[in-house]
């Protein structure tokens, strides 16, 4: 039951980016009114913002803490940077015939994103988990992600489009979207440590209406163009189930290959959360930074597909997963008391 409130409680951002699209597919024209340069830079300051709001709330002092078993953590970052992308690079290479190269390059983005943040941690401590190691571990995956998605997004872009993506203009601009309002975000937090707080506090709602109208921008764009339209039927059939598999497959190999570690039971539920699933929040303003500096346009609406559905996907299941496994527990501590 506390499972499936938590779920319920965390469903409106789902719902509202399913709004988003709709809106953009059913009236495109709204958001390009003011032309499309005003919609793209509207766009990238967004994601300044983000970026900046981020650095703020990113608790870098517990990293500290928690740490412990250092092999978790790596466990963790091993899944989210290396051993989801080898599942999908699998899946793209057997599968890749039948899909647009814009939602290969989709898939691509959501394997190399990092985990969520408050999800993950709130489900661990739902679920009876370690959460001070859900936390390092969100946070050091988040920190990792703005050095290395960058690079692994030009690295995958290359090697599946073939054009040659010049890095140093590239890196610039990607530098100034996120690593520069990241740091100054810290900067800020560690100057003024109360006042960052209390606007972090507040800083959810922000992120979530900018997230919110980037969705809404790629989807106008991408009808507009007319490049949505192309897609069949069968296509986002096979997208859905595409994610659904994906999901369900990362979710089985990270809760079964976190026992062959003897993590204790409080570790290995951290784990299961921190190692399966994917941000939305840092995820979709990194991969619209890094279109954004690409020197070849992309639909970036085709491209950000995978990340958008499996972003509540994984909140259902997580719903679920918690209330079994809460369940577990509590079966466990009242056998220990005797009840």
């Amino acid at each position: 039951m506390a499972g499936m409130q938590t779920w319920l409680k965390s469903s409106a951002f789902p719902l509202w980016l399913v709004f988003a699209v709709l809106l953009a597919v059913l009236f495109p024209q709204w958001v390009l009114s003011g032309g499309l340069m005003l919609a793209e830079l509207s766009t990238k300051w967004g994601v300044w913002v983000i970026f900046f709001l981020l650095g703020l709330s990113l608790p870098l002092e517990q990293l500290s803490s928690g740490y412990k078993p250092l092999r978790l953590q790596i466990f963790v970052l091993s899944w989210n940077f290396i051993g989801f992308p080898l599942l999908v690079f699998g899946g793209v290479l057997l599968l890749g015939c039948w899909m647009p190269v814009d939602l290969k390059m989709g898939f691509g983005l959501l394997a190399i994103m990092p985990t969520t943040i408050a999800s993950a941690v709130t489900f661990t401590q739902f679920s009876g988990g370690r959460v001070e190691n859900a936390i390092v571990a969100t946070v050091a995956s988040n920190v990792l992600a703005v050095l290395v998605v960058p690079l692994l997004c030009v690295a995958y872009f290359q090697l599946g489009t073939a054009v040659a993506i010049p890095m140093l203009p590239l890196l610039v601009k990607i530098s100034s979207l996120i690593l520069l309002p990241l740091i100054l975000g810290q900067v800020v937090r560690a100057r003024f440590p109360g006042k960052s707080l209390r606007i972090s506090l507040r800083s959810k709602p922000i992120s979530q209406g900018i997230i919110l109208f980037i969705v809404h921008v790629a989807f106008a764009k991408s009808v507009s163009a007319g490049d949505f339209g192309q897609l069949s039927v069968m296509t986002l059939v096979g997208l859905l189930g595409g994610v659904l598999m994906l999901l369900a497959t990362v979710s089985c190999l990270t809760w079964w290959t976190s026992a062959w570690l003897r993590f204790e039971r409080g570790s290995r539920i951290a784990v299961f959360y921190c190692a399966s699933q994917k941000s939305i929040a840092t995820g979709l303003p990194l991969s619209t930074a890094v279109l954004a500096a690409l020197p070849q346009p992309m639909d970036s609406a085709l491209i950000l597909m995978p990340l958008i559905l499996y972003h509540p996907l994984q909140l259902l299941l997580a719903g679920v997963v918690c209330g079994r496994i809460g369940s577990v527990e509590l079966a466990v501590d009242h056998r220990a008391l005797g009840l």
